[in-house]
C-alpha cells in the first residue's frame, strides 16, 4: 500500500439515551468518542487502509494476513502490508439468528495487541466490533505476528463490512 495518502480517517461513536425511574428520577447518557487520523506513522496517524463493504466469510474461516497478502488489497490492488493496526472495524451484515462471525487471534503467528493468543470475539448478527488504538497500536510482524482469523458460525457463511487502518511497512 505504497504511494498513497490517507486524507483523513475519522471515527465517531455517539451513544445517547435516557432512563426514567418510576419515582421521577432520570439518568441521561450522552457519550461521544471522536478521533481523527491523518497520514503518517505516529500518534493519531495511519499510512494505509483496507476496506471491503461486503466481504463473504465462510464457516471454515480465513486467516487475514496483514503483511503482503494478495487477497487483501487496497482500492488500487496493492496488497495489505502493515506493521501496526490502529483501527479494526468489523460489522456483521447478516441479521438472521445464529449468523455470528468470530474474530480470533491465532495462537501461532497472531497479531499482538488487539487480543490475547487464542482469544475469540463473537460479533452477533447485526452487531459490530470496533477496536481503536491511536497511540499504542497493535504490532504486526511478518510471518510471526501478522494473522487475524475470521469465521462464520453458520454453515451458509456470513457477510461483513471490514476496515483496517494502520502503519504500512
Amino acid at each position: 500500500m505504497a504511494n498513497e495518502t490517507i486524507n483523513g480517517l475519522r471515527v465517531t461513536v455517539t451513544i445517547k439515551g435516557s432512563v426514567s425511574g418510576t419515582e421521577g428520577t432520570r439518568q441521561d447518557v450522552d457519550i461521544t468518542y471522536d478521533r481523527t487520523f491523518t497520514d503518517g506513522t505516529g500518534t493519531n496517524q495511519v499510512g494505509a487502509m483496507f476496506y471491503d463493504a461486503t466481504r463473504a466469510i465462510a464457516q471454515a474461516g480465513e486467516d487475514m494476513d496483514l503483511t503482503g497478502s494478495s487477497s487483501y488489497t487496497d482500492f488500487k490492488g496493492i496488497a495489505l502490508d502493515l506493521n501496526s493496526v490502529a483501527v479494526f472495524y468489523l460489522e456483521n451484515l447478516d441479521t438472521d439468528t445464529g449468523d455470528s462471525v468470530t474474530i480470533t487471534r491465532p495462537a501461532a503467528a497472531g497479531m499482538t495487541g488487539m487480543q490475547a493468543a487464542s482469544d475469540v470475539t463473537t460479533v452477533q448478527p447485526g452487531g459490530l466490533y470496533l477496536w481503536i488504538a491511536p497511540i499504542d497500536k497493535a504490532v504486526v510482524t511478518g510471518t510471526t505476528a501478522d494473522l487475524v482469523n475470521l469465521a462464520a458460525t453458520d454453515a451458509s457463511g456470513s457477510n461483513v463490512k471490514i476496515l483496517i487502518a494502520g502503519d504500512n511497512t
